[in-house]
């Protein structure tokens, strides 16, 4: 996280004496990059770790303090092998307890896919050397499970199958804006997303279905994304 950061900072200091474009009905598209960290449901938070994203958008400025903002992002959220492995063998979830010892679980990445359409309201005249703006808005949600499967030797057995889901969501955060050059500028927002879910896992049955089981959370997905990105201004 501190690395991530002083790469933003040092990213920042050449461009600080160059002011925002911000002409009504001027249009531009962008992409981003950053981490993600889980805040919900408690089993997401507990089992899963820092994520990764990737994404991209498109921008109109409506006026020279109001902008709309529509783009995509891909979050991408690795388990953690040992806290599964852990929860495996305190019960074996049901299934039969392999012959030995030497065997693995192979847990795919939780992925979240983002489109989104959110309101950018400046903070900051356009001639400001800084911009800061904050966004909200709401957005598509389609999350994808793990598929958790054992082997061990000649045997393997499928412990959860992976699930895709969709559902309708909030998100809004903070950001800051540093134009690099005539058409290019540099970009940073952190937005936290709330998504109007809840876990469902009676069809998905055996290891997902005892997790679940164990999560007192409200079900619902949340997620804190840092993003920093490049934007580059279309028709000037």
């Amino acid at each position: 996280m501190r690395r991530v950061t002083s790469i933003l900072l040092l990213l920042m200091v050449p461009v600080m004496l160059i002011s925002a474009d911000r002409d009504p009905g001027t249009m531009a598209v962008g992409i981003h990059g950053g981490i993600a960290l889980p805040q919900g449901p408690e089993f997401f938070k507990e089992n899963f770790n820092n994520g990764i994203g990737f994404g991209g958008e498109f921008r109109y400025n409506i006026n020279q303090t109001t902008a709309l903002g529509l783009s995509y992002t891909m979050l991408a959220f690795k388990a953690d092998a040992d806290k599964f492995k852990s929860m495996y063998e305190s019960t074996y979830m049901g299934f039969a307890k392999p012959s030995d010892d030497t065997y693995t679980l192979e847990i795919n990445p939780v992925t979240v896919s983002v489109i989104s359409a959110n309101l950018i309201k400046y903070l900051t005249p356009p001639e400001a050397s800084t911009g800061f703006f904050v966004t909200l808005g709401g957005g598509y949600y389609i999350s994808k499970s793990p598929e958790v499967k054992i082997s061990s030797g000649d045997y393997s057995e499928i412990l959860a199958k992976s699930e895709s889901e969709s559902d309708f969501g909030i998100n809004g955060g903070l950001g800051v804006e540093f134009k690099i050059s005539e058409r290019m500028t540099f970009y940073a927002v952190g937005e936290y997303h709330y998504v109007f879910s809840e876990a469902d896992d009676e069809d998905n049955g055996g290891m997902a279905k005892s997790m679940a089981d164990e999560d007192d959370s409200d079900g619902k997905t949340k997620v804190i994304s840092i993003m920093g990105g490049i934007r580059y201004a279309l028709g000037q």
